[in-house]
């Protein structure tokens, strides 16, 4: 509680006027002296106000837990913030889903994807098989809801006439164009393991994988060298 104490100032007439005058000046006096107090409820200041334990929770720093939410989360393209991570953890409604917490409407969207990739996986395989020095492979895109995503080396057009032609309307399909067929490219993963790689002691680099194929189209080899143009000698 804050409190204000006033005080109004008054003129006192000289000496030698009337009483009347006095009298008059007295009971003014007694009139407008006057002292006020007035109190008003104090109000904190900004910084002395405690954050709310939510707020609190909502500022805290992300655990490893919900760091492999958002993780998993951004692979597979659902909201992956950690606020909107927090807001699914209390949320009565979520569910355990593919290892992580979802709510219900992401549940659902998750199962769409699955169906749609059993949906058209079997027509763009038939596909392929009628043109394999065209066909590059398929793969899932999470950052586009899950369309399944097929790559053609040539006669994109034609190929993805056919495929649409087969599918729902509303099937989730999407075209890419590509360097290597998917032959091309495992011949080269063939050869990979087939190798006996000791010409990797002349660089010197020491042989660790390869992956095989990808959505960029091409064959990853995984080597370890201290030299630095040791990837360009291979």
């Amino acid at each position: 509680m804050r409190c204000f104490l006033g005080v109004v100032k008054l003129d006192i007439p000289a000496r030698g006027s009337s009483v009347a005058t006095l009298a008059a000046t007295l009971l003014a006096a007694l009139l407008a002296v006057l002292v006020v107090i007035a109190c008003q409820p104090a109000t904190p200041s900004p910084s002395a106000v405690a954050p709310s334990p939510s707020a609190a929770a909502a500022e805290a720093p992300p655990t490893d837990a919900e760091q492999q939410q958002m993780r998993v989360r951004r692979d597979f393209g659902l909201p992956a913030d950690l606020a909107h991570v927090r807001a699914v953890a209390a949320d009565p409604a979520a569910l355990e889903y593919l290892s992580i917490l979802m709510l219900p409407s992401e549940v659902a969207e998750m199962q769409a994807r699955a169906a749609n990739i059993d949906a058209v996986r079997a027509v763009i395989q038939a596909e392929a098989n009628k043109a394999p020095d065209d066909f590059c492979g398929f793969f899932i895109d999470n950052a586009n809801r899950g369309a399944v995503t097929s790559m053609w080396k040539a006669n994109l057009v034609v190929h993805e006439a056919a495929i649409r032609s087969k599918v729902a309307p509303t099937a989730r399909v999407a075209f890419r164009s590509c360097r290597f067929s998917e032959q091309e490219l495992d011949r080269v993963c063939e050869l990979l393991n087939a190798d006996d790689k000791t010409w990797m002691a002349d660089i010197p680099a020491t042989w660790i994988g390869w992956g095989c194929g990808s959505s960029d189209n091409f064959v990853e080899m995984q080597i370890s060298s201290a030299v630095p143009d040791a990837a360009a000698r291979v």
